[in-house]
């Protein structure tokens, strides 16, 4: 029988000290999903704070009542109402046949009517009465093709309208919706549920908000402006949008447009204009892909102010500002790739903070004593509808959210929890590689389906 020594006994302790390292090692691998800590990390490798309002889909908008009560919600297939404490039991209707747009959910003044995007090229319009919806018509913003239309493709952009953002006249009488691949924004009006004119505009309209004086309408488009002889562009459906080489965009534009006369001025502003804000004679643009809010001054027509979504000194990169609320001179800014609402300072363009909200926020209200923010987070909780309840899931399980942000609570300590969630405090790692100082000339990302290579292969 063999004896062990001092070194066999030191040997088998290194061994069990292995093991016992290995297991906790595989105890600190973070799995995607719900967290022990009530948080949850998301496929981007971001945490996001628990606690939101949780329900199944992909929501799109969100758009607080007249009443300031409570909020409707375009979820994928539906609208539903929710408030403060959750989603309000027995109101979710189902839209008719389609899916919902891009972007687009409105109240009339009056609070009885919503009008919701589509994905078919038309409004679904629902009634509100005694606390519940109920499905109404749909509202068509098919333009009768020309007679002799230059192309099929021509025809076929005329005929197959893409809605998105809306606003309506103080008075109820008018809604404006962007129509993305006419180019066009088209007025309704809302006693007959007809189109009465289209106000042309440039590439891919995503958003009309209306001056104070509701004599100008402001649009951001998305595709910047209509490309001029000799530029590069790159097709976008059967839209030619300015872009480089590399097909990506280098415009993005604002039509101010006078109502009456039609007279059309165009702003240059960040690359995919998205959200629009206006406060007096300013009106506030949201850039998703410049990471930077424009402020264009509507009586001069010409951009004035550039403010970037910036954490202290540092750039945020990837940001993406997609949604905007204004009260007084705070402007709110979801922040879609930071998982975030940012404020941010009017008077001196800085970005005060961030206060956490849920994976990639698309739309916030604000309730009426500017205290509390209603933040609309597509992705929400990650793809987690089946498996937070115990069930196996995918990728396509989503579970949207409605972050309920209290503005009173403290900024810093709030920035704190954002800068840890998405690692901006982290100090990465950079050997002495040559691929770290400039040996990468060009990289080729071959892009493969998500689901198939990633979960189930992977």
């Amino acid at each position: 029988m063999k004896i062990w020594g001092g070194r066999g006994i030191a040997a088998l302790a290194l061994i069990a000290f292995a093991i016992v390292g290995l297991g906790m090692a595989a105890r600190a691998i973070r799995w995607m999903g719900k967290q022990p800590d009530g948080s949850f990390l998301v496929s981007s490798g971001q945490s996001v704070e628990g606690g939101a309002i949780a329900f199944t889909g992909r929501p799109i908008d969100l758009a607080l009542h007249p009443s300031g009560q409570f909020f409707a919600v375009l979820n994928k297939s539906s609208v539903f109402l929710a408030d403060a404490k959750g989603i309000r039991p027995n109101t979710e209707v189902k839209l008719s046949h389609a899916n919902a747009g891009f972007r687009g959910l409105v109240w009339t003044p009056d609070g009885q009517s919503l009008f919701a995007s589509t994905d078919k090229g038309y409004l679904q319009k629902f009634g509100f009465d005694n606390g519940k919806l109920s499905l109404g018509g749909q509202v068509s913003l098919t333009i009768e093709a020309a007679k002799e239309p230059a192309t099929k493709e021509a025809s076929e952009t005329r005929l197959n309208p893409v809605p998105g953002g809306m606003v309506i006249t103080r008075d109820g009488s008018t809604l404006f919706v962007a129509a993305a691949n006419l180019n066009a924004v088209v007025a309704i009006d809302l006693k007959t549920d007809t189109i009465v004119r289209t106000y042309p505009v440039e590439n891919l309209p995503f958003e009309p908000r209306l001056s104070d004086d509701e004599k100008t309408l402001i649009v951001s488009n998305w595709g910047g402006h209509l490309p001029r002889p000799g530029e590069l562009t790159s097709k976008s459906d059967k839209l030619d949008i300015v872009a480089d080489e590399r097909n990506t965009a280098t415009s993005g534009t604002v039509s101010l447009i006078d109502r009456t006369t039609g007279e059309a001025r165009h702003v240059e502003v960040g690359i995919h204009p998205t959200a629009i804000v206006v406060q007096g004679g300013k009106a506030y643009v949201a850039n998703a892909m410049s990471d930077s809010i424009s402020e264009v001054d509507l009586a001069e027509g010409k951009l004035t102010r550039t403010i970037p979504m910036t954490w202290g000194k540092l750039m945020l990169l990837g940001g993406m500002p997609n949604a905007l609320a204004i009260h007084g001179q705070t402007l709110y800014v979801a922040d879609g790739g930071d998982n975030a609402l940012a404020e941010v300072d009017l008077t001196t363009g800085k970005v005060k903070g961030f206060r956490p909200a849920g994976y990639f926020p698309v739309a916030v209200a604000l309730a009426d004593d500017g205290r509390t923010a209603f933040v609309l987070n597509t992705k929400g909780n990650g793809s987690v509808s089946k498996t937070s309840i115990g069930k196996a899931g995918n990728a396509h399980d989503f579970q949207g959210t409605i972050s309920v942000i209290d503005l009173a609570s403290d900024l810093k300590a709030e920035t704190e929890v954002v800068a840890r969630d998405n690692h901006w405090n982290a100090n990465p790692v950079k050997p002495n590689l040559k691929v770290y100082n400039g040996a990468i000339k060009h990289v080729i990302y071959i892009i493969k389906e998500n689901r198939t290579y990633d979960e189930i292969f992977g």
